[in-house]
């Protein structure tokens, strides 16, 4: 699976979900006995499912294997799961002060600790890129880019078509 081809499974498997002339409805749903803020999001279709939270917390690991980023701003994160018939997908995104290159360091050591064989890994000063895939159709890709004193990064995990 190459770089694009993950990240178009990921982006399609987590809006697979999303109406596509079918007669989904989205649906906004606390955990059982836990209450959530209203920007948490889960949209159930007959070609998927697909949940978004959004918040203050610290985001989490985002995939079996691979560490949450050690001093990552949770304020303004976001993590979409969705899942179809192709497949699934898992994105988080979060803040950090690191610059690219080194945010793509910590994740090539963790990627290929957990398994993955690194595909491709760009490093263009203010943005960095690395591509990693596993096993059958599992692949993983960060983005780190700086800007305005703070780097964006986001991680998209996906497995399937």
């Amino acid at each position: 699976m190459n770089g694009k081809t993950l990240i178009v499974a990921a982006a399609l498997a987590a809006l697979a979900a999303c109406n596509r002339g079918g007669n989904g409805e989205a649906n906004r749903q606390a955990a059982p006995g836990a209450a959530q803020p209203p920007a948490n999001i889960v949209v159930t279709t007959p070609e998927g499912r697909a949940e978004v939270r959004t918040g203050p917390a610290a985001p989490g690991a985002p995939a079996e294997g691979i560490p949450a980023y050690p001093g990552a701003s949770g304020a303004g994160s976001v993590d979409v799961r969705g899942a179809s018939a192709e497949g699934q997908g898992h994105v988080v995104a979060f803040t950090t002060a690191d610059p690219p290159a080194q945010v793509i360091g910590f994740y090539r050591q963790a990627v290929t600790g957990a398994g993955y064989r690194v595909v491709q890994q760009m490093n263009m000063g203010p943005a960095a890129i690395l591509t990693a895939e596993r096993g059958e159709g599992e692949g993983v890709t960060i983005t780190a880019t700086q800007a305005g004193g703070a780097t964006q990064v986001q991680v998209v995990v996906g497995r399937g078509r």
